[in-house]
């Protein structure tokens, strides 16, 4: 899971690009299971921009990503609780 520092170190490095960042995070979005709506709406974003990053058409901000990646976070904390307590 790629973080916004991790993004940092890796351009720094040139071993991933903006594009490539982008991409693992709506790799995580798909993997989450959650639909578009429920990202959004818990991520606090505009579906369009969502939509505009998905598409390509629109380069996210550093504090969008993040938004999205705390919902994916906060997610997967959320599944790994209910499967510890089942």
């Amino acid at each position: 899971m790629l973080r916004i520092a991790d993004y940092v170190r890796a351009m720094e490095t040139q071993s991933i690009g903006p594009q490539g960042y982008v991409k693992s995070v709506l790799d995580r979005v798909r993997a989450s299971g959650m639909n578009d709506s429920e990202v959004c709406r818990k991520a606090g974003i505009a579906p369009s921009t969502f939509v505009r990053i998905k598409s390509g058409k629109h380069s996210p901000t550093v504090s969008t990503l993040d938004k999205i990646e705390s919902v994916l976070d906060l997610e997967a904390e959320m599944k790994r609780a209910g499967e510890s307590s089942a």
